[in-house]
């Protein structure tokens, strides 16, 4: 079942009803058009020249033997005991070793002071030296499969969780392209480890697989124009979800290609949905409108 939004609602009141009264079984829906303003396009520029002095360096060496450069940023101020940790997974452009070019301005977004402020959290940003996903199939029959990297990161993650003091019941997945993909791929492969999931302009796995992810808060984002990704792919997921019993969330943007929306890089609307989610229970503390 599909449920279309209030068009003339905020995206921050359409987030906040799928948190408080989304229903098991119905994909709800809202329809966008990205008009960036001259300030968001300001905002995407600038956070390209930012720093990501925040993000500290460090490596991760995988059971198997393997290397993972990562990033990390800690929360500035921690208002809470346990803050929660963000898997931030890049797209493929950052593919590679040195460390720095998995932290695109989409995921500095996170250091800047708004947001930073606002959304306390540790963010970890691990480097795949090869894709995290392989793509087969076309259009909306499009699946992505891990890499044998994407296990090395899971495993960065739990042991991240043994060394921080890291909420276990808030542990989040967000991605674009590529890094959508791989988060898609780990909140279905391990379902019980994440509390929630943004995915922008991904290709998810085998639709079999929506039975074992259908408990996960997904909120997908894509557009109808992404000529790279399929659109399709991205609503057949969603479909495969509510079907499954699960109440994913979808926005759609309209013509609009292989993106991230300006908009988005730091709207809190949808990291206010993602924080609002906390294992398979509703955090407690109310969503503002």
């Amino acid at each position: 079942m599909r449920r279309s939004l209030n068009p003339a609602a905020t995206l921050l009141a359409a987030f906040a009803i799928a948190g408080c009264a989304a229903q098991a079984g119905e994909v709800r829906e809202e329809q966008r058009i990205s008009r960036p303003s001259p300030a968001a396009l300001a905002a995407v520029e600038s956070l390209g020249k930012m720093p990501i002095d925040a993000f500290e360096p460090s490596v991760f060496a995988a059971p198997n033997g393997h290397s993972i450069p990562y990033r990390l940023l800690s929360p500035a101020a921690q208002s809470e005991a346990k803050p929660p940790l963000v898997i931030a997974l890049h797209a493929s452009g950052g593919i590679g070793t040195d460390n720095v070019s998995q932290v695109g301005p989409f995921i500095r977004s996170w250091a800047a002071p708004t947001i930073a402020r606002e959304f306390p959290s540790y963010v970890v940003v691990p480097q795949f030296p090869t894709r995290s996903a392989n793509y087969t199939g076309d259009g909306g029959n499009r699946v992505a499969k891990p890499s044998d990297h994407l296990a090395d990161v899971l495993a960065l993650v739990e042991d991240l969780k043994r060394r921080l003091p890291i909420d276990p019941q808030r542990v989040y997945l967000v991605g674009f392209s590529m890094g959508a993909s791989a988060g898609i791929i780990a909140a279905a492969t391990k379902p019980k480890a994440f509390a929630g999931v943004v995915a922008f302009s991904g290709v998810p796995p085998h639709r079999s697989l929506a039975k074992q992810a259908a408990k996960v808060p997904f909120l997908i984002v894509h557009g109808t124009a992404d000529r790279e990704n399929p659109y399709a792919a991205s609503r057949s997921w969603a479909d495969a979800l509510a079907l499954a019993g699960g109440s994913p969330m979808f926005v759609t943007y309209d013509g609009m290609d292989h993106k991230v929306s300006p908009d988005q890089f730091l709207a809190p609307e949808w990291r206010t949905w993602l924080f609002s989610q906390c294992g398979f229970r509703r955090i407690r503390r109310a969503i503002p409108i």
